[in-house]
């Protein structure tokens, strides 16, 4: 059994003794964030996001949990963040994405967009996830 928390932990307990199997802090709970949703489980990883993007501190995204061992593979932001002459983030996803999200200052929109609360995933293929987003920044 998987369940997040509203202190940002994602937590595996084994249905049959109870005990912890692992836990993973997925955001710090000091910029107002936690996890409010169910997460989503498919092709040996857990997909969450978190609540709270709307106090205007952070960006949403999502990350995708190893089942089995707790530890983080990726995280995929749903809005851009520094500018591209200060080097994206994660160069790439950042730099494929960037060309979605128009011209323009965009990064000093984002802040506050992309909440990730409910992770809206579908999973196409074993090996791929598609993260749906509908969000409107200021």
């Amino acid at each position: 059994m998987i369940v997040g928390t509203g202190d940002c932990r994602l937590v595996a307990i084994d249905r049959v003794s109870g005990r912890k199997v692992w836990d993973f802090v997925s955001c710090d709970k000091k910029d107002l964030l936690g996890i409010t949703a169910a997460p989503r489980v498919g092709g040996g990883e857990v997909f969450l996001g978190n609540s709270g993007i709307d106090s205007g501190v952070r960006r949403g995204y999502v990350d995708a949990i190893d089942v089995e061992t707790g530890t983080n593979r990726w995280r995929f932001h749903r809005a851009p963040g520094a500018p591209p002459a200060q080097g994206y983030q994660d160069p790439t996803t950042m730099e494929m994405a960037a060309k979605t999200w128009g011209n323009g200052e965009w990064w000093k929109k984002a802040v506050g967009c992309g909440s990730a609360w409910d992770t809206s995933l579908s999973l196409s293929r074993a090996d791929a996830a598609q993260v749906n987003q509908s969000v409107k920044c200021r």
